[in-house]
């Protein structure tokens, strides 16, 4: 298992530490003399610290940044602005929409835009690497795909096949789909199921490595997601939706027990098409 332990993303090497004893230091002008009247204040690493305290804080705060559950993070326009030229566009308003994020990493974001640096959780990884690329910053968004591809747990394996898809991170996929040919049925038994997408399913079920131990399973956590993505779907319907995963099951890997059970039971498989299955596995 990977560490628990947040990951540090820094701008700048050192961007928080103390400032030298000797911040005040003679400078040269632009002409390359040297001017015993010139001198250079470096006030740059607190200043990181500084601004610190503004992140998700209302003083002087104008905008709001909204995620799709409803919770709201206060922002500054004149920060953000600053930070991703991408963004200037889409400021005019009260508040910016964030999409299905968690907070966590929205704050993470923050706080790499407002200071310089951050510390995430690997469990965020994900969503701060989609936030950085909307946001155009890609130092952090590369730092993100790197961290993914060394910590990636089944786990999170929907939630980066969505990444990767929507920003072209190919190296994140391809770590993705390493995980999922291993172990299909854990891929799809975490948290981040609910959040999946027909095309991630899809992925997943392509790849995986047909198992007797977990293909019913399989089955059942693939009808499960079609029914809790599409709640109003009758029967048929479902079947039709479902039938670009389905067709990737491997039946023959079933025992007759699993098939009158879990496969005839569900009802996503016509009737033809279950004697032909069970009539081949016995």
């Amino acid at each position: 298992d990977r560490p628990k332990a947040p990951v540090l993303f820094d701008d700048e090497e050192d961007a928080l530490s103390p400032p030298p004893a000797n911040a005040f230091a003679e400078a040269c002008p632009s002409d390359g003399h040297r001017s015993e009247d010139v001198w250079h204040v470096d006030h740059a690493p607190l200043a990181g610290a500084q601004w610190g305290q503004y992140v998700d804080n209302p003083e002087f705060s104008d905008l709001q940044l909204t995620l799709s559950n409803g919770e709201t993070v206060a922002a500054h326009r004149v920060v953000l602005a600053a930070s991703s030229p991408a963004l200037r566009q889409r400021l005019s308003a009260a508040s910016l929409p964030m999409g299905d994020h968690t907070r966590s990493a929205l704050l993470a974001l923050l706080r790499y835009v407002y200071t310089g640096a951050t510390t995430v959780a690997a469990s965020d990884a994900a969503d701060l690497c989609a936030m950085a690329c909307e946001w155009g910053l890609t130092r952090l968004s590369e730092a993100c795909a790197e961290r993914m591809c060394s910590d990636m747990r089944p786990e999170d394996v929907l939630r980066g096949l969505a990444v990767a898809a929507k920003y072209g991170l190919e190296g994140v996929r391809t770590k993705c789909l390493e995980l999922a040919k291993a172990d299909a049925l854990q891929v799809l038994s975490g948290p981040a199921l609910r959040r999946a997408a027909l095309g991630e399913m899809e992925e997943v079920m392509r790849c995986h490595a047909p198992n007797s131990a977990s293909e019913a399973k399989l089955f059942e956590a693939v009808v499960s997601w079609g029914e809790t993505a599409k709640p109003g779907l009758d029967a048929q319907q479902l079947r039709q939706y479902l039938d670009p995963l389905l067709r990737h099951v491997a039946y023959a890997k079933m025992t007759p027990a699993e098939l009158r059970q879990v496969v005839k039971g569900a009802r996503v498989i016509s009737l033809e098409e279950y004697l032909a299955i069970f009539e081949a596995s016995v």
